[in-house]
């Protein structure tokens, strides 16, 4: 079954550097996905979890292209971006935190 991850969120409230002001909130969530995942895998990953990262990259750029104010991913995707997440080291702040919010709050569509 298809799940949907937002790549929408209240930018009101972050600190975020002037480059990072002028960005959408779907290029915002696709650079912080993609943070989180090479934290996650920067020891190295099986081939089958790389097949994964390099899906949720090209769907997250196609989206992110066209801006989509979501993207669908499959319950694959979603273990993995969730496993990610869930063990990548990361240092906190409010922009992670709305984008983890997102990963989890990912709806069945």
């Amino acid at each position: 079954m298809a799940k949907i991850l937002s790549l929408v969120f209240e930018k009101e409230g972050l600190e975020l550097s002037p480059p990072d002001k002028e960005k959408t909130t779907q290029e915002l969530v696709s650079i912080v996905i993609h943070n989180i995942m090479y934290n996650f895998s920067k020891g190295g990953i099986k081939r089958s979890d790389r097949k994964q990262y390099y899906r949720i990259v090209d769907l997250l750029d196609k989206a992110t292209k066209s801006k989509e104010d979501s993207v669908e991913l499959d319950d694959d995707l979603v273990g993995f971006l969730r496993r990610c997440q869930n063990e990548a080291l990361m240092a906190p702040n409010r922009l992670l935190q709305r984008v983890e919010e997102l990963i989890e709050d990912i709806k069945d569509r």
